[in-house]
């Protein structure tokens, strides 16, 4: 019940997926059908009822298996290539339910609509393979040497080999926009070391202690596998503009590194703290996001001021 209380008391926020939200009202049934009751009842909901009310569920954390019976309840008996695309946006986050069997048998990757908008799903590693391949099947080399690719299909780069990520060349490289990178979750160390053998290149970005705050803005999730000497080297005013979202991969070490370098957050106010990261102050939402990763911060300027 606090859960949909949470619902109703955020409901008018914008949602990441579907934009703001608009009356009518979200129906209590269906919602607690898809986040308490029983996974039967999920496919007795009426369909349109059900799509409606996903908006208002887009971050509520539920099971995978909430999520496939969501989803194939909406889907029904149609291939999921038929679906209508404003349809597959509604279901957006419950499209992690999808099974690796209905992308093999049911996606034409020639719909790239589709396959782009799977790419910033987030979608786990396995699903991520089926969505390369089929790309590769249709496309061939170019999804994977190729910015305009890459930059299409965003998360899917993770589904790509080591030796594939490897034949990407500078000239393309270069170009590869900051939201590739903040969808690097599924990628593996091997993964990313790739990619960071790349982006030190002389002909790219080169070393880390040359990089400035529009480097670390677009590529910043690489610093996860930067060597700590590193990082310890690099000008502390190239992360004046961090995306918030690379402070929350950052081990604990780094992040602690990353305090030496913005140790003037102590001097700062707290409003200015968020200022610094990129995140407006007067945003409750958005301050809750991040209370882990104020708390990090705090404890990291007891720890190196006063050594507790």
């Amino acid at each position: 019940m606090l859960v949909l209380m949470g619902i109703f008391i955020s409901f008018s926020e914008y949602v990441p997926i579907l934009g703001k939200v608009e009356a009518p009202f979200p129906d209590i049934e269906v919602m607690n059908a898809v986040i308490n009751g029983p996974i039967a009842n999920i496919e007795k909901l009426d369909k349109e009822m059900l799509l409606f009310n996903l908006q208002f569920l887009q971050n509520i954390d539920t099971s995978r298996e909430r999520k496939r019976a969501v989803f194939m309840t909406i889907k029904g008996k149609r291939r999921f290539d038929e679906m209508d695309m404003s349809e597959i946006e509604k279901i957006g986050v419950f499209l992690k339910g999808i099974t690796s069997y209905h992308l093999k048998t049911e996606l034409d990757c020639n719909k790239v609509h589709i396959v782009s908008f799977l790419g910033r799903m987030k979608l786990r590693k396995k699903l991520l393979g089926v969505l390369a391949q089929c790309l590769k099947k249709e496309f061939g080399k170019q999804v994977y040497q190729s910015y305009r690719f890459i930059n299409k299909f965003l998360g899917i780069i993770c589904g790509y080999g080591v030796e594939e990520l490897e034949q990407i060349d500078e000239d393309n490289f270069i170009l590869i926009e900051e939201e590739v990178f903040l969808n690097l979750d599924e990628c593996n160390p091997h993964q990313l070391k790739a990619l960071y053998e790349i982006a030190v290149k002389p002909t790219v970005y080169g070393i880390p202690q040359g990089w400035n705050k529009s480097v670390v803005r677009t590529i910043g999730t690489l610093l996860s596998i930067t060597p700590l000497k590193d990082l310890l080297g690099m000008d502390y005013r190239a992360f004046t503009e961090i995306n918030p979202k690379v402070l929350r991969v950052l081990s604990f070490e780094k992040l602690e590194v990353l305090k030496i370098h913005l140790r003037y957050f102590g001097l700062h106010s707290k409003n200015e703290i968020w200022r610094i990261v990129g995140i407006p102050s007067g945003s409750v939402a958005s301050k809750g996001k991040v209370e882990l990763l104020i708390f990090k911060f705090m404890c990291l300027y007891y720890y190196l001021h006063f050594g507790i």
